[in-house]
């Protein structure tokens, strides 16, 4: 599986105040978790997703290309690359033309992926996280233990089943 960058040319922030956080929070929680996460994916730049190509991170991440996909629909926009010169944006209207400045990708799925590969995950997780980032055309970072790039590599080094034998010192080092 290809290990994918994510090339952030300018930095994001957001802070929020405690109080700030109640207030959203209770506006969020009478939200259905699709309004949710396009609220997060609009408030919140350089919004990721982690997962481990579960059940409920595959949800999430169908979730967000739905929301993707609705957002170009009310844009009108259709997939095109994201850098777009000002020559394209001549003729159309008002909202197309901003939706394509914002620099949103209207090509690939808005919100990068995070995997942490432990280096012990069965061969199905793995092709499963291939097809994932085939199916919606998402950036995905993969993560392994430093210096580590097989099982073989992390077992010569911490020896075979830390897990078992050190629990905290494995999360630390895979995790």
């Amino acid at each position: 599986m290809p290990e994918s960058t994510i090339n952030h040319s300018t930095s994001h922030s957001a802070i929020f105040t405690p109080a700030h956080l109640k207030f959203i929070n209770a506006k969020l929680e009478k939200l259905s978790p699709e309004k949710i996460i396009e609220w997060a994916m609009i408030s919140l730049p350089g919004l990721i997703q982690t997962t481990a190509f579960g059940p409920t991170g595959l949800v999430i991440l169908d979730m967000i290309n739905r929301i993707h996909i609705d957002q170009q629909a009310s844009a009108n926009v259709h997939p095109t690359p994201a850098s777009s010169s000002a020559s394209e944006d001549e003729g159309q209207d008002d909202s197309q033309a901003k939706f394509r400045k914002s620099g949103y990708n209207t090509r690939r799925h808005p919100v990068p992926l995070i995997f942490i590969d432990t280096l012990y995950h069965f061969q199905e997780t793995l092709d499963l996280a291939q097809r994932v980032q085939d199916h919606y055309d998402i950036p995905l970072k993969v993560y392994k233990p430093q210096n580590c790039e097989t099982t073989e590599d992390f077992e010569r080094q911490y020896g075979q089943q830390l897990w078992e034998s050190d629990e905290i010192s494995y999360d630390y080092l895979v995790k």
